[in-house]
């Protein structure tokens, strides 16, 4: 019976010396592991960065509306009743256009520092005509295909409702 552990028993039968390294396919394998891992830690804060930016816009816009209510209601009479599509399209006089801030950046949609919009609607309740509705609608402008630095809607934002009554 031949001994497969001796030197003299043929290349084939040989243990691995631990000391000689790796194999070439052990080192490709390893890097592929490493690769691998890589992108999907790349992905990963990818997807986190896009997260974060939604979060930061949702929240602008959130607090951009409740701004624009505030003010609304502060007036010392109810606002003027809006025209009805105030809230999905541009209408003078209820749309404002603000910049990364929140100032208010102009009327028009191709204003230099446009970032964010708001749009907002005043109508009175049909069974309490004292009482008015405010609604505003505030998001990051999405670009235009159009034109460069116009906003064509406002998206990932936000919708508040207040109710208001004629001072009396």
């Amino acid at each position: 019976m031949q001994d497969r552990f001796r030197d003299d028993a043929g290349p084939e039968s040989r243990i691995p010396n631990p000391g000689r390294g790796a194999s070439l396919i052990e080192a490709l394998v390893a890097i592929g592991l490493i690769a691998g891992a890589l992108v999907a830690m790349a992905d990963v804060a990818a997807q986190s960065v896009r997260s974060l930016t939604m979060s930061r816009d949702r929240s602008m816009s959130t607090l951009l509306a409740v701004q624009k209510i505030e003010q609304l209601l502060a007036q010392p009479s109810r606002p003027p009743d809006s025209p009805a599509g105030t809230l999905e399209s541009d209408t003078s006089g209820y749309v404002e256009y603000l910049d990364a801030d929140g100032r208010v950046a102009g009327q028009d949609r191709t204003s230099a520092g446009v970032v964010y919009g708001r749009r907002w609607s005043v109508a009175p309740l049909e069974r309490h005509p004292s009482l008015a509705i405010v609604i505003v609608r505030a998001g990051r402008c999405r670009p235009a295909a159009s034109s460069v630095g116009s906003c064509d809607g406002l998206g990932n934002g936000s919708t508040l409702a207040a109710a208001r009554t004629e001072a009396r």
